[in-house]
């Protein structure tokens, strides 16, 4: 692709097989070391936006999946309430919230606004999202099939 900014139809191009092949590869090797059961999410939601987190990270969604990861803690948290059944989040729920709001709002750390995400900022090729967007995903896991305590 040239210098030129990107379209909408330039986004739309789907992943290579082979970097969707090797994420699922990861992903389903993170899923194995966990014994990860869906049915284990105390809310229907939370399974769900699991599975999508997953389908996301496939595809090199790796914003996407941030998001997600938030709302699958977010919507697990909610159904544990219930249960008054609350993981204990550390500094790891910290940083993921913070990512997810600098994406989402495009606040940096200290709250301010930064608005430095950008369309070529984001996709399959980026190889520090992919490493952040693995970070989340292990920290769902750990924090919904794994929780301290």
């Amino acid at each position: 692709m040239t210098g030129g900014p990107r379209t909408g139809r330039d986004v739309l191009t789907p992943p290579r097989p082979r970097g969707w092949t090797q994420r699922a590869d990861w992903l389903a090797t993170q899923q194995r070391q966990r014994s990860i059961d869906l049915a284990q999410c105390h809310g229907p939601q939370a399974a769900a936006m699991i599975a999508e987190m997953a389908r996301a990270y496939c595809a090199g969604a790796y914003a996407a999946v941030i998001v997600l990861a938030q709302a699958v803690l977010d919507a697990e948290m909610a159904a544990r309430v219930a249960t008054t059944d609350l993981p204990l989040l550390d500094r790891n729920y910290t940083w993921l919230r913070q990512y997810r709001n600098k994406l989402a709002h495009g606040v940096n750390d200290d709250g301010e606004i930064n608005l430095t995400l950008s369309i070529d900022a984001v996709g399959e090729d980026q190889p520090a999202m992919d490493r952040d967007a693995r970070r989340a995903i292990i920290l769902v896991f750990e924090a919904v099939f794994d929780p301290p305590g």
